[in-house]
């Protein structure tokens, strides 16, 4: 897609125009803020709600999410441990473009933090056959998840993040 996305661009600059590349997922440094901002907000209501917050655990695809939350909890100072369950592709590779996008949203926020690569927090093994490609514990997740509080997940990025929670609970 990024080479699709980059020819694409060049055609159009040939052309005399200017186009914006919004990255798959529209993950970026810039688009990563929001999910900084996003940190901030769910920090806020667990204080306003008294409800403890020791985890997020999120989808892992194009890394933006994981990024954006990570970098959030660290210019908040919070210790929460953000956990990716990994949708998309191989372990190591998503691993290192969260790290690439974390370490851009931190320099873009202005950020130091002595996080270290080791510690980024992507869970693999729930990927299945691959990408968009629905998993027998995604499909549970999602019947268990519907019938019991009524909450829609989809099989290629929700179901699957769920039944990994549900696998990590399950684990301790």
């Amino acid at each position: 897609m990024a080479e699709q996305l980059a020819a694409v661009c060049n055609e159009l600059r040939g052309q005399g125009q200017r186009p914006y590349a919004v990255p798959m997922g529209g993950s970026s440094a810039i688009g990563n803020l929001g999910y900084m901002d996003c940190a901030r907000e769910l920090a806020r209501q667990a204080r306003d709600m008294g409800i403890p917050m020791t985890h997020i655990v999120l989808a892992t695809g194009s890394g933006g999410t994981h990024a954006g939350l990570q970098a959030g909890v660290l210019a908040l100072g919070l210790r929460v441990q953000v956990v990716g369950i990994n949708i998309m592709g191989e372990v190591a590779a998503q691993a290192a473009m969260v790290w690439q996008q974390l370490q851009a949203t931190l320099a873009l926020a202005g950020v130091a933090s002595p996080f270290g690569e080791a510690d980024l927090q992507l869970m693999d093994g729930y990927v299945g056959a691959g990408y968009g490609l629905p998993t027998a514990a995604g499909m549970e997740a999602i019947r268990t998840v519907a019938r019991l509080e009524a909450l829609l997940l989809d099989p290629v990025y929700t179901g699957k993040a769920m039944s990994g929670l549900i696998d990590l609970a399950r684990r301790g």
